[in-house]
């Protein structure tokens, strides 16, 4: 009799591991758990958190860990486990999370391995729209442009006595006398036979004109 409690209790034990969900709170102060998913052993571990998500590092037994952040009330596959943030708190340098673990379907496993093959999505902007802010996404989109603090610029944009270059990164705009191609490529803004002119001579050029029409 007591034998087959026993036994029943350890079925019990092992069917629960393997289609349960277990509920951890964590925090800055004990960051780190272990548990039993699906028969397999993982290492949960609090990287970081805010007012509304909080950032999941998962380790395998075999040492293969994955890191992704996941907003409150969403679930995302970390390393082949299903992970829910609940909740999610950052108060006086105080970290927090309560989260809901369970075993990754073979469904989603199979949607994963799809995203993860899909291309980044391409963010390009024009002179139309000016600067694009880039989407924060699991897979971060391809800038057609100039990446600079999170923003996307388009080719030519000016900035800070820089430009956007075709190589997608900000370079100095050139003095007067160096050659050049387009007008953004200079310092004054204006490109004339290939060449950069100095403010100066176009402000002589003006005011010629003005005389020259009696306009002053």
């Amino acid at each position: 009799m007591k034998k087959s409690l026993i036994l029943g209790i350890l079925i019990l034990t092992l069917m629960l591991s393997f289609i349960s969900a277990e509920k951890i709170s964590l925090s800055n102060d004990d960051p780190k758990t272990d548990v039993i998913i699906a028969g397999k052993n993982y290492t949960i571990e609090l990287v970081s958190a805010s007012d509304g998500s909080a950032t999941i590092k998962v380790t395998d037994s075999q040492g293969k860990s994955e890191t992704k952040e996941i907003a409150e009330n969403s679930e995302k596959e970390v390393n082949n486990i299903k992970i829910e943030v609940e909740s999610a708190d950052e108060t006086n340098l105080k970290l927090s999370a309560s989260i809901e673990v369970e075993a990754a379907s073979e469904e989603s496993e199979q949607e994963q391995d799809e995203q993860e093959k899909q291309p980044p999505k391409e963010v390009t902007p024009t002179g139309e729209t000016g600067p694009i802010e880039i989407p924060k996404e699991e897979t971060k989109p391809i800038c057609n442009g100039c990446e600079l603090d999170n923003n996307c610029y388009p080719f030519g944009y000016r900035k800070s006595g820089k430009f956007c270059s075709e190589n997608k990164e900000f370079v100095e705009q050139s003095s007067a006398g160096n050659k050049c191609e387009n007008n953004f490529e200079c310092e004054s803004n204006i490109c004339a036979s290939g060449e950069c002119v100095s403010q100066g001579l176009i402000k002589k050029v003006l005011n010629w004109l003005k005389r020259l029409f009696g306009f002053d």
